[in-house]
């Protein structure tokens, strides 16, 4: 593959990694957001809970506080009847800033307040009927007992507003359960996915340098092979242009010997190389063709003095050119000369 086309493969699937990852990353912060505001959402229903059990608790130590200077008359437990006051008006107070997005919750916090105040409207007539003297009042008041109806009125309606909130309490954690497995399964796959991409692009990456290593100690190798030719071309060149004059004088040599021209012989110098080798083979053909054509020439005369003494000669014929070649004694035989 060629390199340009790995580094555009390279730049594709890096950039498909970084789309991956932000997309990840991005719907990861978009859950955590969620999960901060259902977060929020549970601190604010706990404490919802939290301010319902205080206003009960102020309500039942205002109650003792009220009874102990019934019973005692000890002017000391009013002082905390009143400071139980002061809490009970600011945790309705609180509750209501609380629930201020909840109707139906708002409107168990004026209800709430309403029993409240009747069962604090009768405990002050009581400890005022104490600090007069009047047992007699106090008696027929607690007698018909209508503190116990408003406490208990206050009691149910505070467990059942908690009721609600836990309930409330309970799906925001649920849904705060789902964001956190959203979260952690969109990260985990997207993870996963970008590492075996990854782990792709590496294997990838890894075949390509193999094929360009092997490609590259194949080059290699063809480069040594061709510097080794051309050294051997570059001592064959060299050969021949030191030894110029001797090549050149082979050749004419072997042209004249071709020509049945044997007047010049090669000269053998000292060095025994292969051009000596060859001199020396062509002086040998030379003179063995010299010898072998004299022999010929000879034997020719001695077929003519034959022919020219028994008056007879000899013809042959080309059949496919239909020429026809005379011996010398033909021409004379026939008077041509």
């Amino acid at each position: 593959m060629p390199f340009a086309k790995i580094k555009a493969t390279v730049y594709y699937i890096l950039g498909g990694i970084v789309i991956l990852l932000t997309s990840a990353l991005l719907f990861s912060l978009f859950s955590m957001k969620k999960l901060q505001n259902n977060l929020k959402m549970q601190v604010h229903t706990r404490t919802v809970i939290i301010a319902l059990k205080d206003n009960l608790r102020f309500l039942l130590e205002a109650q003792t506080g009220a009874r102990g200077f019934v019973i005692t008359g000890d002017t000391s437990s009013l002082r905390h009847y009143n400071a139980d006051l002061q809490n009970i008006a600011a945790s309705i107070v609180k509750l209501r800033t609380l629930t201020v997005d909840n109707p139906t919750q708002q409107q168990n916090v004026q209800k709430l307040q309403t029993f409240g105040n009747l069962k604090l409207s009768l405990t002050n007539k009581i400890i005022s009927l104490k600090k007069q003297g009047d047992e007699k009042t106090i008696t027929e008041l607690l007698r018909f007992d209508k503190s116990k109806h408003f406490m208990d009125s206050v009691r149910n309606l505070n467990a059942a507003m908690q009721e609600m909130e836990e309930k409330l309490f309970a799906q925001q954690y649920s849904v705060t359960e789902k964001n956190m497995a959203n979260a952690k399964t969109i990260f985990i796959v997207g993870f996963t996915i970008s590492l075996f991409i990854t782990v792709l692009l590496i294997i990838k990456l890894i075949q390509e340098l193999q094929k360009r290593s092997k490609a590259e100690h194949q080059l290699k190798k063809i480069n040594t092979e061709l510097d080794i030719k051309n050294r051997d071309l570059e001592s064959q060149a060299n050969f021949i242009h030191e030894n110029e004059k001797r090549i050149t004088g082979i050749m004419d040599v072997l042209i004249k010997t071709t020509q049945l021209d044997f007047s010049e012989k090669l000269s053998i110098s000292d060095r025994g190389d292969e051009l000596d080798a060859i001199a020396l083979g062509l002086n040998t053909m030379s003179e063995e063709f010299e010898f072998h054509l004299e022999q010929l020439k000879q034997s020719e005369q001695k077929l003519n003095d034959a022919q020219r003494l028994a008056k007879i000669g000899n013809w042959e014929m080309d059949m496919n050119t239909n020429l026809v070649q005379w011996s010398d004694e033909m021409y004379n035989l026939y008077g041509y000369g």
